[in-house]
């Protein structure tokens, strides 16, 4: 099973990919900066970049 993380950079998504680490799970995760990735989460994380603001079918959706 394939389990993404997004934000795991920040102070939930830490806590969420620890824990799943410890379920020997191996997620990918979801982040805005790949340097801060991997300075918090460590070289051998599985990240991908993105900035999910510039996706125009996530910005078109907003509902204000």
């Amino acid at each position: 099973m394939l389990i993404a993380v997004i934000g795991a950079t920040g102070n939930t998504g830490r806590a969420v990919v620890k824990e799943l680490r410890a379920l020997g799970q191996n997620p990918v995760c979801v982040v805005r900066n790949a340097d801060k990735a991997c300075e918090v989460l460590g070289a051998d994380t599985k990240t991908t970049v993105a900035e999910l603001g510039t996706i125009p079918a996530w910005s078109s959706s907003r509902t204000t």
